[in-house]
């Protein structure tokens, strides 16, 4: 009996169904884009300072080590002159 109910209301709101089913799937789709957005906003504005942060301690870093190689360079043609 529950069957039957069911498939008469299935077939008497049809078309109410396929209208509210293409909104939710519209409304869906649109919460999907803003939080893609979003996801993409959080990323630029909080990982990508940490990358360029990372990238510049490796830069600064390389430079450190250069210049410590030419102090030792200096260190050692002032002890052999």
């Amino acid at each position: 009996m529950l069957g039957n109910i069911k498939a008469a209301f299935v077939r008497e709101s049809s078309f109410r169904y396929d209208a509210n089913f293409k909104l939710t799937v519209l409304i869906l789709h649109t919460i999907m884009k803003i939080i893609f957005l979003l996801q993409i906003s959080i990323v630029h504005t909080i990982a990508q300072p940490i990358i360029w942060r990372s990238n510049f301690n490796v830069s600064n870093e390389g430079q450190f080590l250069a210049s410590v190689k030419k102090v030792e360079m200096v260190k050692f043609n002032t002890c052999n002159s």
